[in-house]
């Protein structure tokens, strides 16, 4: 989940956001998980600059974050990682 920030420039900025259901400990999907499907920007091609926002992802990196820092449990890191991966 990724909120689009304007800063005062008139740049964009991807923020990381959590509505409370993203890291899951439960593997289950619904139809809410693909709501976003829908969405008119889904439409669109990525753009190169996204495109290398994702391909420079690093998986491991957010992972032991997510562990270390915010004490998620493994099953939801697994989720993490394995939704990380499908991107």
């Amino acid at each position: 989940n990724l909120l689009c920030r304007r800063l005062p420039d008139n740049t964009l900025v991807l923020v990381p956001i959590d509505h409370g259901y993203c890291l899951r400990s439960v593997c289950d999907v619904s139809w809410m998980d693909w709501c976003w499907l829908d969405w008119p920007q889904m439409k669109e091609p990525l753009s190169d600059k996204s495109k290398m926002y994702i391909l420079n992802l690093d998986i491991e990196a957010d992972a032991r974050l997510l562990r270390e820092r915010l004490s998620i449990c493994e099953d939801a890191i697994d989720n993490f990682r394995a939704s990380s991966l499908l991107l």
